[in-house]
């Protein structure tokens, strides 16, 4: 089941709507309709948001291998790369 799909089906499993949802968590109900669509990802601090509003940690959505890292300590010109790189995924892209 991919990202979307999990994020839908967590709040159709808890009779929420995207309206709900999105004012909950302070993401607009079309940023939220294209993350269950798998159309985009949300960025680290929204996905952080998702998962402390259904209490759930990052593993429900991407299983044990996933990993975080965290970018706070890095430089700006660090994490311009980094950025570069993801933006050059598959994943990352709409």
């Amino acid at each position: 089941m991919s990202f979307g799909e999990k994020l839908k089906k967590i709040r159709l499993d808890r009779n929420l709507t995207l309206s709900e949802v999105s004012k909950a968590i302070n993401i607009g109900k079309s940023s939220l309709s294209e993350y269950e669509n798998d159309i985009s990802r949300p960025s680290l601090d929204k996905f952080f948001s998702i998962i402390e509003f259904y209490h759930v940690n990052e593993n429900y959505f991407y299983g044990e291998n996933h990993i975080f890292l965290d970018l706070s300590t890095l430089s700006n010109e660090t994490k311009e790369k980094i950025y570069a790189i993801l933006a050059h995924d598959d994943i990352y892209k709409k």
